[in-house]
């Protein structure tokens, strides 16, 4: 998958790709190549849109700032499970190191003005399979209330950068 003109109108297999995490969903097969969530092995793909051309990104944190993955727990679960699919165990394994060298590189293009960064201003305790729909609705309006903060911000480095 390269972009947008490789979507065709109801075609929904990327989407869904897109979340399917592995170990809970199959993966999504698209001209036989069989794709998961992106996230897996890219938590936060600066890099993939400055290659594509973006001079500036807004990047959307879900946990504050200083978060620390851990490692993933439940290995023999997720290695047995994806056993047709090494990569996709390798990424699982390196997941914590590649998400703090995606946040370090975030942190990076913010300091040289390449990049917004929106982050939750206080601690919401969600998970990535939350389905709770009161602290979604704290974690939502904690959103709103931060992005209203800080709008003539995000305009101001949208219009002019940093």
């Amino acid at each position: 998958m390269n972009g947008k003109e490789d979507m065709k109108q109801d075609d929904y297999r990327p989407i869904m790709a897109s979340s399917a995490i592995p170990a809970a969903c199959r993966p999504v097969v698209i001209n036989g190549v069989p794709y998961y969530d992106g996230g897996i092995s890219d938590a936060i793909p600066v890099r993939r849109a400055l290659e594509k051309g973006c001079d500036r990104i807004v990047v959307i944190l879900s946990k504050q700032r200083d978060y620390v993955r851990k490692p993933q727990g439940m290995r023999f679960l997720y290695s047995t499970l994806c056993r047709k699919y090494p990569k996709i165990i390798e990424d699982i394994d390196r997941r914590h190191i590649t998400y703090r060298e995606n946040l370090q590189e975030v942190f990076d293009l913010e300091k040289k003005g390449k990049a917004f960064v929106f982050a939750p201003s206080e601690h919401v305790k969600v998970g990535t399979y939350s389905m709770d729909e009161k602290t979604e609705r704290i974690l939502y309006d904690l959103g709103v209330k931060d992005f209203a903060e800080r709008q003539e911000e995000l305009k101001d480095f949208l219009k002019n950068g940093i």
